[in-house]
């Protein structure tokens, strides 16, 4: 079975290897199945970059922000966050904190005072907004796990390809914010999508929903893969584990019920899917609440605090990122 993955460069090997004090955390993260990511804030600024899947993260104020395949996010210094109902779904990842704002942040890298004042402003000019990444953002990102994986404190090839690539994605997302928008998917991504809502317990084949938007079945993944970063069944899937989640909270049907009027062929099957999306069974997520308020937030995180349990400004480390 698939297992979850995370391999990270913290902040004080980058420091002494790198020598590079912009850059403060790497890491690469593919989760196969839910984890959690508690409240928590971070002292710099954070960039995720989503190359497979989706997921949902939540803010402090109530506002949240859904993340798909080819997107990327930049969450700035101290804003309090998590992901939706303290979960990652299954996605692939990468993660960069970094702090434009230290004094020494320039040394060895090609950014200026100037310039690090220019990258600071297009960051909090479009940040929580999931923007699509560009080719070479994209590419860099494909990259970047084997560059990590590989990575080597002895090699100085290593260490400088390292400070290059973080230099090069700071660059590429900079440039993105240009005139930001948020991505939208296509007309027929709509279309497809309103299919599947309204066929939830009607399995049906990718080649008739492919039919009833009018385009081929190749066409169709190409258009969704682009639009949203899952294939149409991935996708079909996700809305499916959403739809029973509410349903879990708002009736009293069965599982089995439920599990059916979504489009599950077995109760067994279902419970599996839910818990990799869910990281518990149904019936232990019937028993509990539903979405913490997010007005809860600070509460929470000051309380983490008076207990030791987090210092201002970090990551609370929670199986995963």
């Amino acid at each position: 079975m698939p297992f979850n993955y995370e391999q990270v460069l913290e902040s004080e090997t980058l420091t002494l290897d790198l020598r590079m004090p912009l850059i403060q955390r790497v890491s690469v993260v593919r989760c196969h199945s839910a984890s959690r990511i508690t409240w928590h804030s971070h002292a710099g600024y954070e960039l995720l970059l989503l190359s497979e899947g989706a997921t949902t993260y939540e803010f402090e104020e109530g506002t949240t922000a859904d993340l798909t395949g080819g997107q990327f996010l930049i969450i700035p210094p101290e804003v309090v966050h998590r992901g939706l109902n303290d979960l990652r779904t299954p996605t692939s990842l990468c993660g960069v904190m970094f702090a434009p704002t230290f004094s020494n942040a320039g040394q060895h890298s090609p950014f200026s005072l100037d310039e690090l004042a220019w990258l600071q402003k297009q960051l909090d000019y479009a940040a929580l907004k999931p923007l699509k990444m560009n080719v070479a953002l994209r590419s860099q990102v494909k990259a970047l796990p084997n560059e990590i994986k590989s990575y080597s404190a002895d090699s100085i090839q290593k260490v400088l390809r390292i400070r290059l690539m973080m230099c090069e994605i700071l660059f590429e997302v900079a440039t993105r914010f240009e005139g930001p928008t948020v991505l939208l998917p296509t007309t027929l991504v709509e279309q497809a999508i309103q299919y599947m809502r309204k066929n939830l317990d009607n399995p049906t084949s990718m080649r008739q929903l492919a039919r009833s938007i009018g385009c081929s079945r190749p066409k169709l993944f190409q258009i969704f893969k682009e639009a949203t970063g899952l294939t149409p069944n991935d996708y079909w899937q996700r809305i499916r584990i959403e739809d029973a989640y509410h349903r879990l909270h708002s009736s009293t049907d069965s599982i089995t019920k439920i599990a059916m009027d979504c489009g599950f062929t077995t109760s067994q099957y279902f419970c599996t899917v839910f818990r990799k999306y869910w990281g518990l069974s149904p019936s232990e997520c019937r028993k509990r609440p539903t979405l913490v308020d997010p007005s809860t937030a600070q509460q929470y995180v000051a309380t983490l605090l008076s207990d030791g349990q987090l210092r201002a400004g970090h990551l609370i480390k929670a199986a995963g990122h």
